[in-house]
């Protein structure tokens, strides 16, 4: 174990080693499914009823793998492997569509990266992977027997499928969803192609803002560091030196500040109000926070809206504001340009490191923020009843839209 004080040099330094690594889609083959070998068997709609085990697949030695643009695909994937037999449903139904499909190599993470690295290069060589969601074609498999399909929307935050939904919405080629969770009478909230326009147009503060609500889990927080590159060495140090509702309202926070902002008008005034959450209550009393408290209200607010500032150690790091509406009440954190400062000064990050940060603002807005010129992929979405061991003709209809969500852009 870490002491604080040598946290923020030992990130450091993992860091340098994670960028100096040479990258295994460019220097090396990778291992994939060898999709034409599966047996049969295996395929068979009443053996994937309880799934494939991955270790059972044949594989094979794949160069270049970033050019493979008509024979081979990356699936990004819950996983739902069964704790006694090691099989999984969406792994299966992936290489049925992929047989059917003519696709002859399936990348993997559980079997294009060794598995027996430790921990810190198996997670680089997991971001390095990342790189083929931008260049080949994209499945996407996310559903499990224990979750309603309108909850597919809190599996996509899981951060790391939303890291690789992040770069596979950026895919100039396809995304194919297969999903088997379409029962009669439950519905998803939105299509896929929906989920993935709401998550080009977001960062990462809304996942951030419901693991600490308890809506979406992740089995090691402290994984946001290697996620959110920009950040490794301050989440890294808040990590080690914060409680589990400290570091990730920190993480939060400084996540929100560089993302899009929401100016709420008042007549002939404009006011900007920062972050906009999707939550009516933001329950700041559970979640477990030591550092952070609130502070009093403040009387320069209009009717209607409350607002407090924010505080880490006593010092003043945003505004929480929240407006009664007829539906609900809508809240904002208007995070102050000093909070990062603030808070690395607190953790005991030296001077140099925090001018370093300061200096990649633009990379971290760059980060958070999808360019709207950045490729669009075609996205088709493809059903499958257990029961009745067939595809579905269509897809039932989600239950509705966002606004603005533009079905044409991710068709061709």
């Amino acid at each position: 174990m870490l002491d604080r004080k040598d946290a923020v040099v030992f990130y450091r330094t993992h860091a340098v080693e994670y960028l100096l690594r040479p990258s295994m889609l460019r220097h090396q083959q990778l291992n994939a499914i060898d999709v034409e070998s599966v047996s049969a068997v295996l395929l068979s709609w009443q053996h994937l009823r309880s799934g494939v085990n991955p270790d059972e697949l044949p594989q094979c030695r794949v160069a270049a793998p970033n050019s493979l643009t008509d024979d081979a695909a990356v699936l990004s994937w819950r996983w739902d492997r069964s704790n006694e037999t090691g099989r999984s449903i969406n792994l299966g139904l992936a290489l049925k569509y992929c047989r059917e499909h003519g696709i002859r190599f399936l990348f993997v993470d559980v079997i294009s990266i060794d598995q027996t690295l430790p921990k810190s290069l198996l997670l680089s060589d997991v971001l390095q992977l990342q790189d083929l969601f931008r260049a080949i074609p994209v499945i996407a498999a996310y559903d499990e027997q224990a979750v309603r399909p309108s909850d597919l929307g809190n599996t996509l935050q899981r951060p790391w499928i939303l890291s690789e939904l992040r770069v596979a919405c950026q895919n100039p080629t396809r995304v194919t969803y297969i999903g088997y969770r379409y029962e009669s009478g439950q519905t998803r909230s939105l299509s896929f192609a929906n989920e993935l326009s709401v998550i080009r147009s977001t960062g990462y503060a809304d996942c951030i803002l419901d693991i600490l609500h308890g809506k979406v889990r992740m089995t090691d927080e402290g994984d946001l560091a290697v996620i959110l590159s920009e950040y490794s060495d301050i989440l890294s140090a808040c990590h080690r030196t914060l409680s589990r509702g400290d570091y990730l309202l920190a993480t939060f926070l400084l996540t929100a500040m560089h993302e899009k902002s929401q100016v709420v008008e008042d007549g002939q005034t404009e006011h900007n109000h920062g972050f906009r959450t999707s939550y009516g209550v933001l329950q700041f009393d559970r979640m477990g926070l030591q550092r952070f408290t609130l502070g009093p209200y403040t009387g320069h607010v209009r009717p209607y809206e409350s607002a407090r500032t924010l505080q880490f150690d006593g010092a003043p790091v945003a505004i929480w504001r929240s407006i009664m509406t007829s539906s609900f009440d809508r809240n904002w954190l208007e995070v102050f340009p000093a909070a990062a400062s603030c808070i690395m000064g607190a953790i005991g990050v030296p001077q140099e490191g925090r001018e370093t940060y300061e200096t990649r603002h633009t990379n971290r807005t760059a980060f958070l923020r999808i360019s709207k010129t950045a490729p669009t992929p075609a996205v088709s979405e493809y059903g499958i009843s257990l029961g009745e061991e067939k595809w579905l003709e269509c897809v039932p209809d989600p239950q509705g839209t966002t606004l603005g969500f533009n079905p044409k852009l991710w068709r061709r």
